[in-house]
C-alpha cells in the first residue's frame, strides 16, 4: 500500500504523516491535563437536537482492573468519597473504615497513592478471583475488602485495596470525565474477574448454568461457548462489525465456536472479527478495500486511526487494548499507557467531522482488580431469580459456591460523543449488559445503518429489570461538534514514560494512626 502524498484530503491523511502524529498526539495527551486537539475543540461542541436514530456508529473499549472509587471517588458531583449515603459497616462505623486489627484505629480509610513521590502508578495487581470478589462483598455486608485481600495479597500488598488515585495523577482520564459524561453507577457484571465480565460485555452472559460451556467464573481460556455473540447477532440482523487488536491473544472472540476456525461463519464476519485490526481500505484517503479480500493495516496497532482516517469504520467496533505499549490499564500497567491509547483513537475520530458527529465511544472497565469501591452491587434474591446463581462449578473447576453471578463492584465508564459533551454525571443503575441494551436501542428507533432492530437475547429478565441502556446520557446538543479531519502539528508536549518510570520508585506507605478522609473536590 504505497504512500501516496504528504498532503491531507477532507476524508483522511497520509499514511506517512498520518502515523508520525497519531504517536506525538497520544504522546502528549497521555500525560496533558489538557485533551487532543481536536478532541477538545468537540468538546467545546454547543447543544442541538437529538435523538437515537442519529447515532451511526457505536465503538465499544473495555479497560482494565481499576474501580470507580481508586480512580474517580474524589471528582467532583460524582458519587464518591464525599458521598452522604454511604452505608454502615455491620459494626457501625462506615463503609469507608475496612476494619483493619492492625491498625491502632481499628480500621484503614481510603488513602492517596501519589504517582509523584511513589511508584503508584505501577502498582501491583490484586486478587480479584470469583472467591476474593465475593468475600470482599461479604454477602452485602461490603466489610470484607482488607480482610479478604490480607488473606490473599500480604500484609503490604493487600491494604493496597484502600488505594485512590487523584486529579494529578490520571489527568487525561480526568480530562475525559470533566468534558464529556461520567457514569457514577456503572457496576461490572460479574463478582469475579477479567473474562466473566468480558463474556457479558461481548454477548450479555457468562452462562451461570453451564448450558452452553460455561459458567464462566474465572479467567482462563474458556471451553467452546455455545451461543452467539454479539457480534453475530448483530451480523445477522445486517449490521456491519469489526473487532482491533494487535494480537490475537487479545481477540476474546476467539472463544465462541464459530469463530473457532474459518468457513463456520461467512468470510466478511469471521475476517471482521478474527484479522485483529486488518484494513480493509487501501491505505489512502476514502479507500473502501474489500472485507472478503482484507488488506493488513501498514500498523497493526494503528488500524482504527487509519480506518477513521479513511471513513470506514462498521457499525458496531471493539477495540482490545494491548501491542507494543502495554496500553491495558491492568495493574501494574500505568494508567498514562492506557491514556495514550484512548488519545489516539478519540483524537483520530474527532479529526474526521463525518465521523465524529454520527458515533458514540464508551469506554468502560471490566471489572474493579482489587481495589475498593464503597457501593454495594445490585444482586437479585435468590428465591425470585435462581439463574443468577451459580451451583455447579466452571468447566476449569471453580466452584460457585450457590453464590450470585452479581453485579460486581462499580467501575469507571465515559461516554465520549457530540451528545455527551458537557462535564455530566448520569447516574442510573448500569452494568456491561448497559452497552448492548444502547445497541438494541438505537437499533430500533432506525439507527446504526438502518437494518432493523436487534434483540440480544442472552441478556437475563432481572437484567434487563434492574440495569438501564445508557440512553438517558445523551444531551440535545445545539450544533455539529467541530473537527477538522487533521491532526494538528503542534501539541503541547508531554512525556508519557513519566508515570511508567514511577515503577523504579518505592511503593507506597500505608497510614499508621494517622489517617485523614479523603474530600472530594468541587
Amino acid at each position: 500500500m504505497p504512500d501516496t502524498s504528504a498532503t491531507s484530503s477532507s476524508r483522511g491523511t497520509s499514511r506517512r504523516t498520518f502515523i508520525a502524529r497519531a504517536a506525538t498526539i497520544a504522546a502528549a495527551a497521555g500525560m496533558s491535563g489538557v485533551l487532543p486537539a481536536q478532541l477538545a475543540r468537540a468538546a467545546a461542541a454547543g447543544r442541538r437536537g437529538f435523538d437515537l436514530s442519529q447515532i451511526k456508529h457505536v465503538v465499544y473499549v473495555m479497560q482494565e482492573n481499576r474501580s470507580f472509587d481508586h480512580y474517580f471517588g474524589t471528582f467532583p458531583g460524582a458519587r464518591g468519597f464525599g458521598d452522604k449515603k454511604a452505608v454502615r459497616l455491620p459494626n457501625g462505623n462506615s463503609v469507608f473504615q475496612q476494619p483493619d486489627p492492625a491498625n491502632p484505629d481499628g480500621w484503614l480509610e481510603p488513602f492517596h497513592m501519589d504517582t509523584v513521590t511513589t511508584g503508584a502508578a505501577a502498582v501491583p495487581s490484586l486478587s480479584h478471583d470469583w472467591r476474593d470478589q465475593h468475600a470482599a462483598w461479604n454477602n452485602g455486608a461490603m466489610d470484607g475488602w482488607l480482610v479478604s485481600h490480607l488473606a490473599s495479597d500480604g500484609d503490604v500488598k493487600g491494604s493496597y485495596t484502600m488505594g485512590y488515585l487523584k486529579k494529578e495523577d490520571i489527568p487525561f482520564h480526568w480530562a475525559l470525565a470533566e468534558n464529556f459524561t461520567l457514569l457514577d453507577n456503572y457496576f461490572c457484571s460479574v463478582l469475579g474477574p477479567t473474562y466473566p465480565n468480558r463474556a457479558v460485555w461481548m454477548s450479555g452472559t457468562n452462562d451461570p448454568q453451564g448450558k452452553q460451556g460455561g459458567p464462566i467464573l474465572e479467567t482462563v481460556q474458556p471451553d467452546t461457548l455455545g451461543w452467539k455473540s454479539a457480534a453475530e447477532v448483530l451480523f445477522d440482523a445486517g449490521y456491519t462489525v469489526k473487532t482491533y487488536t494487535s494480537s490475537g491473544s487479545y481477540n476474546y472472540f476467539s472463544w465462541w465456536a464459530n469463530f473457532k476456525q474459518p468457513g463456520l461463519v461467512p468470510p466478511e464476519l469471521y475476517n471482521r472479527i478474527r484479522l485483529n485490526g486488518t484494513l480493509f481500505g487501501d491505505g489512502t484517503p476514502g479507500g473502501a478495500g474489500d472485507p472478503l479480500d482484507p488488506t493488513p493495516a501498514s500498523t497493526p496497532y494503528l488500524g482504527f486511526e487509519e480506518d477513521c482516517a479513511n471513513g470506514t469504520l462498521a457499525d458496531v467496533t471493539w477495540l482490545f487494548p494491548d501491542g507494543p505499549y502495554a496500553s491495558d490499564e491492568h495493574p501494574p500497567n500505568t494508567p498514562a499507557a492506557g491514556a495514550y491509547f484512548l488519545a489516539s483513537k478519540l483524537e483520530a475520530l474527532a479529526a474526521n467531522e463525518e465521523l465524529w458527529n454520527s458515533t458514540v465511544f464508551v469506554i468502560n472497565y471490566d471489572e474493579n482488580d482489587g481495589f475498593f469501591d464503597h457501593v454495594p452491587p445490585p444482586v437479585p434474591d435468590p428465591e425470585a431469580h435462581p439463574e443468577e446463581y451459580v451451583g455447579l462449578a466452571s468447566p476449569k473447576g471453580t466452584p460457585g459456591g450457590g453464590l450470585p453471578v452479581g453485579a460486581g463492584f462499580r467501575v469507571p465508564c465515559i461516554v465520549v460523543s457530540p451528545w455527551t459533551v458537557g462535564g455530566h454525571i448520569f447516574s442510573e443503575v448500569s452494568d456491561h449488559t448497559s452497552p448492548l441494551r444502547l445497541i438494541e436501542a438505537v437499533t430500533a428507533a432506525g439507527g446504526l445503518s438502518g437494518k432493523g432492530a436487534v434483540t440480544f437475547d442472552a441478556i437475563t429478565p432481572w437484567r434487563r429489570a434492574t440495569f438501564g441502556n445508557l440512553a438517558g446520557a445523551f444531551q440535545s446538543v445545539a450544533r455539529p461538534a467541530p473537527a477538522d479531519p487533521e491532526f494538528e502539528e503542534e501539541v503541547r508536549l508531554a512525556n508519557v514514560n513519566a508515570q511508567a518510570a514511577a515503577a523504579t520508585q518505592p511503593m507506597p506507605q500505608v497510614p499508621g494512626a494517622t489517617q485523614e478522609m479523603p474530600h472530594q473536590e468541587r
